[in-house]
């Protein structure tokens, strides 16, 4: 089971993310709402927020990130879930992280909440990555949960900010697959979204990154989830909104179960990935297929030891 303080420290780091989403729910709704109560002081104290955030912008704050690092551990040594580790795989050395740029990390699968990406956060080796780890806009700006976020060095993954981040040439960590990758989450199954996702490659060719493929066994047992209602759940995902329905422990349903077992392989860079100033969409598409048979041979060469169903396991590439 999982230690008392891990527990304190993953509910209350998940209550700021759906606080946050029912704040800002409410805001949205304010004229609704506003039919039956007087909305003005909770618009107020939004503006007072604002303006807070305009005066003294979140920044990634180390002595923060460190103070989590406890949590990035296994259960037996205080963390949350029954096993947590970084693997380097495939000749891949911390220390050749740690002194280098131009590195894009791309971590799958998502999962419903991202465990493996938030657990690699806090891990004090990644830390020296140097990082940006990007996530959705909404949780950079949304109150409480933004806190934690930038904090941690989490920015935006939106268009402008990849594009500035890439050209800066600055070590980035995503989740590839994002919200569709997270619709197609069943408990068990090992799912990867990779249709119409060029364009991180494209950006890479432009200028010049390394591509390493990540891959978290463990994560599809973080949660359990409903299958049912697919077609209509990506629609949602056209509107920038998860589509997902899941629960976790069964006295707190958005906590993740514990006895999952999460190991994050970090891969060697495609070979021979090439710097191309003005890539084509024949080469944007061709390396997001090196990227494809690279991820895929990451998840092959570790699955006899990490994955529950061992060699009898198979990644779905979508």
């Amino acid at each position: 089971m999982p230690a008392l303080q891990s527990t304190a420290f993953y509910a209350t780091f998940l209550v700021s993310w759906f606080g946050a989403a029912g704040l800002t729910t409410a805001l949205i709704l304010s004229p609704v709402w506003g039919w039956f109560a007087d909305p003005s002081r909770y618009l107020l104290a939004w503006a007072l927020y604002g303006a807070k955030r305009v005066l003294l912008p979140l920044r990634e704050w180390r002595a923060f990130k460190a103070a989590c690092a406890f949590a990035a551990r296994d259960a037996k040594d205080g963390g949350y879930f029954e096993e947590y580790d970084i693997v380097f795989a495939d000749g891949v050395e911390q220390a050749d992280l740690a002194s280098s740029r131009k590195r894009l990390f791309g971590f799958h699968p998502h999962g419903m909440l991202l465990c493996g990406w938030t657990m690699a956060i806090a891990d004090a080796r990644t830390t020296a990555w140097d990082a940006a780890w990007l996530a959705t806009r909404w949780v950079t700006v949304m109150p409480l949960v933004s806190e934690w976020m930038v904090w941690l060095g989490v920015q935006a993954v939106e268009g402008a900010n990849f594009k500035r981040l890439l050209a800066s040439g600055k070590n980035v960590c995503m989740a590839v697959g994002g919200y569709e990758e997270a619709t197609h989450y069943e408990y068990g199954k090992y799912r990867v979204f990779l249709r119409g996702r060029g364009g991180f490659v494209k950006y890479c060719l432009k200028h010049g990154y390394a591509i390493h493929p990540v891959f978290t066994f463990g994560e599809e047992r973080t949660y359990r989830s409903v299958a049912a209602g697919l077609k209509w759940r990506l629609l949602l995902n056209r509107i920038a909104l998860p589509g997902v329905i899941f629960v976790g422990r069964w006295w707190c349903p958005f906590l993740p179960l514990p006895d999952a077992k999460l190991h994050t392989v970090v891969g060697a860079p495609i070979p021979d990935f090439p710097h191309i100033p003005d890539p084509t969409r024949e080469d944007t598409a061709k390396w997001l297929a090196a990227y494809e048979k690279h991820l895929v041979a990451l998840f092959d060469a570790h699955k006899a030891r990490y994955a529950a169903a061992g060699d009898r396991a198979v990644l779905e590439v979508l």
